[in-house]
């Protein structure tokens, strides 16, 4: 074969016939002095001129291989971390409430539950919003969060946020006072829970950087703009160095967590150092400018920000979530609903329909407390049949219309059917037999 009367092609005529289906291409990974690189090899032989020739085009593809693989190796973190966050808090969604029950038990000698169930419940909550902070992290990087906007009552909702933090404050002898302006508007249109998460931050984080007898001030007040709510949290703890502001907001750093050993004030390596990023990043998404810092050595810091808060409900899609502290825990005034009675049923039955024992244990545990009687499912198929059969399977009051079941708890993922399938084959049967409507709540 000629090699060199292949000279007289154009490069236009080289790259057509590179690109003829005739042409054997061969992908592979060259070792050069200093790197390895990619490179894709082409070859078909040729007449040109009337002599049979080879033409080989060589094309370097190291910057685009690298970058498919990096792309790759992007989304395969993603999938991994969502997976094993949802892993980890399933096992401590069932531990957190097992816990919990056995703290407010009074069957358990006080001095076990002081010495040894309060610390574990206590690592337990640490380690869940651990798990929490790096799944919101993982949302916002990614855009996958979403804000549930809803009408809630401003005044309240800051009211509750508080009363979280009096017994904190109380164990520390730390004062912690609140105040509300009076002429703040009474509703809003917001995220209530979000707004509940970046409060927590900031005053979990006051109260405990500042020392004992000290003072922590929240104040809620109209913005500068209107229909705006500004924030502040107050404190007046070590402060924090100037360089330290900088960073605060900064991913994965300790920024702004001091200690006060021999009075000397250092950055504390302990946590992950993405609570205050989320938090910024949060006041940013409800449309806010982010968190405002004013901070003096000695003195105490001053957090705050503000957000809109316009009454008017112009979101397409309204996301209610629970507050994620109450993922794990029952309040009396989120279960008295679903226990009054209707058309006179007293059924107190529950039906949890999920694949995994410890869940149902640690529901049960929960529900046990308000004397419900539990009845489970391992599977949406299963589900479907107890209620297809409900006058049978499950003893009722006795009433004209008598509910049997007052609610069902059902997981999302399962085996056979899942729980969305599962709950509108449900509602289909209840409606096609007249069955008084059932409470359906979907946990994901």
């Amino acid at each position: 074969f000629q090699l060199h009367r292949l000279q007289n092609l154009s490069k236009e005529q080289i790259k057509k016939i590179s690109n003829e289906e005739k042409f054997n291409s061969i992908k592979g990974k060259l070792k050069s002095d200093q790197e390895r690189i990619w490179v894709e090899v082409k070859s078909r032989i040729i007449e040109n001129n009337s002599t049979l020739a080879i033409l080989i085009v060589i094309t370097e593809l190291t910057d685009k291989v690298e970058n498919t693989r990096l792309k790759e190796l992007d989304q395969f973190k993603d999938k991994l971390l969502a997976i094993v966050t949802h892993e980890l808090r399933t096992p401590l969604n069932c531990v957190i409430p097992l816990i919990t029950t056995a703290v407010k038990s009074e069957d358990i000698p006080e001095e076990i539950r002081s010495k040894i169930l309060r610390p574990c419940l206590s690592s337990s909550k640490l380690l869940q919003n651990l798990v929490n902070d790096i799944l919101d992290y993982y949302q916002i990087k990614s855009g996958k969060i979403r804000m549930g906007k809803i009408k809630f009552n401003v005044k309240e909702s800051l009211e509750k946020i508080i009363q979280l933090f009096e017994v904190q404050a109380h164990l520390k002898d730390i004062n912690l006072h609140v105040k509300v302006d009076e002429n703040l508007a009474q509703e809003a249109y917001s995220d209530p829970n979000r707004l509940a998460q970046i409060l927590n931050n900031l005053i979990s984080n006051a109260i405990k950087y500042t020392p004992k007898g000290g003072n922590v001030c929240v104040s809620a007040q109209r913005g500068a703009k209107s229909n705006s709510l500004h924030i502040e949290v107050r404190d007046n703890g070590p402060g924090i160095p100037s360089n330290a502001i900088e960073n605060l907001f900064s991913d994965f750093t300790a920024e702004g967590k001091m200690d006060l050993t021999n009075s000397d004030i250092r950055t504390n390596p302990s946590g992950m150092g993405i609570g205050m990023s989320i938090s910024n990043h949060l006041v940013q998404l409800l449309g806010g400018s982010g968190i405002q810092v004013y901070s003096v050595l000695g003195k105490g810091s001053s957090f705050s920000f503000e957000l809109p808060i316009t009454t008017e409900n112009n979101s397409d899609i309204v996301n209610s979530q629970l507050n994620r502290d109450s993922e794990n825990n029952f309040s009396k005034s989120s279960v008295e609903p679903i226990m009054k009675p209707v058309f006179n049923c007293t059924c107190r039955n529950a039906l949890i329909v999920d694949d995994n024992m410890y869940n149902i244990l640690s529901l049960k545990a929960q529900l046990s407390q308000f004397k419900f009687n539990v009845l489970k499912a391992f599977d949406g198929q299963e589900a479907v049949d107890l209620i297809e059969d409900l006058h049978n399977k499950v003893e009722g009051c006795g009433s004209e219309k008598c509910q049997r079941i007052k609610v069902i708890f059902m997981d999302y993922e399962m085996p056979r059917l899942n729980g969305l399938r599962a709950t509108a084959m449900i509602k289909d049967i209840i409606k096609s037999k007249n069955i008084p409507d059932i409470p359906i709540i979907l946990n994901t």
